[in-house]
């Protein structure tokens, strides 16, 4: 059980568990911003799946939107926010393609 004020690691840990969720953040690099129909397919999922996952991602504060005209363009809600992904992506295992089109998560 943890003590009041103590960080919930667990809330970031369930944010990301989703691979659609951390291709996303993947995707968005330096202040980049994309369209939700570029994330979809960045993150190979349908268009009509990716809102879910994005409005997750705007509530657990690691993504803003903008609206441009008619477009929301998505990118990381900040510094701290690249800087988190930046220091799992050199913490995780690497994917692999074993055939055809299916990708794997190498093992520790």
């Amino acid at each position: 059980m943890g003590t009041v004020g103590e960080a919930d690691l667990s809330v970031v840990g369930r944010l990301l568990a989703e691979p659609a969720r951390a291709r996303v953040l993947i995707a968005l690099p330096d202040g980049r911003r994309l369209l939700a129909s570029m994330l979809a397919l960045e993150a190979g999922v349908a268009g009509s799946t990716m809102g879910g996952h994005l409005a997750r991602l705007i509530d657990g504060g690691m993504l803003t939107v903008q609206q441009h005209g008619r477009y929301r363009c998505y990118q990381l809600a900040g510094p701290h926010i690249v800087e988190l992904v930046e220091v799992i992506a050199r913490i995780s295992p690497t994917l692999t393609i074993t055939s055809g089109d299916e990708i794997t998560g190498s093992s520790f």
